[in-house]
């Protein structure tokens, strides 16, 4: 008696489940370049898929990835309808590459970012590549970051704005721009009415240069609002351009002129415009050289201004004197919301001036103070300030030295405030002790939604006291606690917090002991926890088992969005990218 004859499986007839189960153990490029596009039915598998449906993002890294995979992307990217982002870093791109992808672009539809970082393009690579974005219709950001790019290339990635109606942020950074280049960008963007951001850094744009560029300021009045010369050595006479620019353009928001030797020569010719322009609301002047000389003129033109509401002066060489200048200007605007004066060397007497200026300001929000000298008395005044304060939600005091009985005013004013909802302290060297002063008025804190304490020394008793903080706050919904120097022990108590936490919904434990005992105790969180949705266990000492415990118990999660597990010892646990894991109820990243 012979057996029945069976018919052979085919992509035609084979179980949807077993076809989930193959994609399962796949990695995001292989389903993109082996899967896709096959047949019909494949196709309206793939659609429904739930990883596929999150393919929103692809990385290409030629150090990680086979060349000979990346030889099929292009036409992989013609059909595809989910993946808006393309990243490609440490590549080399052919020329035929080049044209391959060009044509992906000309067809694909979905694609709205477009970034190379690191990459060689061959000759005539970047020419082919810009034929297709110039009749893309989707791609609205293009960044092109220290890649290698031959003298006249340049010139074709440029042409791409003269046929392109898509394309709203263009950043080149880390490559130098020829004096022909700057031109031609300035010609093609007098008559462009879709870009609006700008983005050029480290591009050795001097002031024969920034020439060309002013002028798109004062021809383009459509579109342009955000411009970003990062560490250009731009010179006295490029900020006379640029001010006599500003003077006619009226469309302009953010200016950038971070790292550009700004001293206070400069900042006197910005002043004038400032002093008038009614369009910008940002402006940074962070990483210069400006004194308090300088700050004078910026605040007697900030007097009379209107919209400016942020302004970053973030290390210069400001002292006393300068902050003198800048909180008598508080007292008086009612416009700046943002300020940054971190990395400057002002003392006690600059602090005493701007809390003075704080108990009658009503409308700065954010406040920059690191990397400055604070002392006890500094934070006393700050203590006052606060009392009367109602504007103030955000305190930035990184770097500072902050522990002891410095920390126990700022636990005072945590009790006092009406209005803080973020506190950074990171890098404080915030011990044990400094951590009661705080945790202390946190448990009946009713406005702080944000705790940074990165990169203190916490420990496993400062966890201890912030375990308790979160058993009784109703209010904390992100707590960073990166490099404490805690272990599985003071995970215990963060777990013992946890439990009976219902707010917290961001934590960040990056590079601290946690082994996979600790990780087995964090697992017990996630399997009850229901308000937490991104954990960070980075760089700690978690292998195999632990990420099993953590595997088991999200499959029981249903908030939760992101795990990171990068540099830990873990092999054998998963069988696809960690990145790719988790099923579509509990999509997850484990990056």
């Amino acid at each position: 008696m012979s057996l029945p004859h069976k018919k052979p499986l085919s992509l035609h007839t084979i179980p949807v489940e077993t076809v989930y189960r193959i994609l399962d153990n796949l990695s995001q490029l292989d389903i993109l370049l082996s899967m896709q596009n096959v047949c019909s039915r494949l196709d309206a598998i793939l659609n429904v898929y739930y990883r596929y449906q999150k393919f929103t993002e692809l990385k290409i890294n030629t150090r990680k990835e086979n060349k000979a995979k990346l030889n099929h992307l292009a036409k992989a990217l013609r059909n595809n309808t989910t993946i808006t982002k393309l990243t490609y870093s440490f590549n080399n791109i052919s020329e035929t590459e080049g044209k391959h992808l060009a044509l992906a672009l000309e067809k694909n539809t979905t694609l709205t970012t477009l970034i190379f970082i690191t990459t060689k393009f061959e000759v005539n690579a970047l020419r082919q590549l810009t034929f297709g974005l110039q009749r893309n219709k989707s791609i609205t950001t293009l960044e092109f970051r220290s890649n290698r790019l031959f003298s006249n290339e340049t010139y074709h990635l440029i042409e791409v704005l003269q046929n392109n109606t898509v394309l709203t942020k263009l950043i080149l950074e880390t490559y130098p721009l020829e004096k022909n280049d700057t031109q031609y960008l300035a010609q093609i963007l007098e008559n462009n009415k879709t870009l609006t951001s700008l983005h050029l850094e480290c591009n050795n744009i001097n002031s024969e240069k920034i020439l060309y560029i002013t002028k798109i300021l004062q021809s383009n009045t459509a579109a342009l609002t955000e411009l970003l010369l990062i560490r250009n050595p731009i010179g006295t006479q490029g900020i006379q351009y640029l001010t006599k620019a500003l003077q006619i353009n009226r469309t302009l928001k953010t200016l950038h002129l971070t790292g550009s030797n700004i001293d206070d020569q400069r900042v006197e010719n910005l002043s004038h415009i400032i002093r008038k322009n009614t369009t910008l609301t940002t402006l940074f002047l962070d990483i210069n050289i400006i004194t308090d000389i300088g700050v004078k003129f910026l605040t007697e033109a900030l007097s009379t201004n209107q919209t400016l509401t942020t302004l970053n002066l973030g290390h210069n060489n400001i002292d006393d004197h300068g902050i003198q200048h800048l909180a008598e200007l508080l007292s008086e605007n009612n416009t700046l919301t943002t300020l940054d004066i971190s990395g400057n060397c002002f003392d006690i007497y600059g602090i005493q001036y701007l809390c003075r200026a704080l108990q009658t300001n009503k409308t700065l929000k954010v406040i920059d103070l690191s990397e400055n000298t604070i002392h006890l008395l500094s934070l006393k005044h700050l203590y006052e300030a606060m009392q009367n304060n109602t504007a103030l939600t955000t305190l930035h005091i990184r770097r500072n030295r902050i522990n002891g009985k410095l920390t126990e005013y700022l636990g005072l004013t945590l009790q006092i405030s009406k209005t803080l909802t973020t506190l950074d302290l990171q890098m404080n060297q915030i011990d044990c002790e400094g951590v009661r002063f705080l945790a202390e008025p946190l448990e009946t804190n009713s406005t702080l939604t944000t705790l940074r304490l990165g990169r203190n020394s916490i420990g496993n008793s400062g966890i201890q006291y912030l375990s308790r903080v979160l058993k009784k706050n109703t209010t904390l919904t992100t707590l960073n606690l990166e490099r404490n120097c805690f272990t599985h022990e003071g995970i215990q108590y963060l777990v013992d917090g946890l439990l009976k936490n219902t707010t917290l919904t961001i934590i960040d434990l990056e590079g601290n002991k946690i082994d996979d005992h600790g990780a087995e105790q964090l697992a017990e969180v996630l399997q009850k926890n229901t308000t937490l949705i991104e954990v960070n266990l980075l760089a700690n000492n978690i292998g195999d088992e632990g990420t099993n415990h953590l595997v088991a118990a999200v499959q029981y999660n249903r908030m939760l969005r992101t795990i990171h597990l990068t540099s830990n010892d873990i092999h054998n646990v998963i069988p696809v990218d960690l990145d790719e894991f988790f099923n579509e109820r509990l999509y997850s990243k484990f990056s």
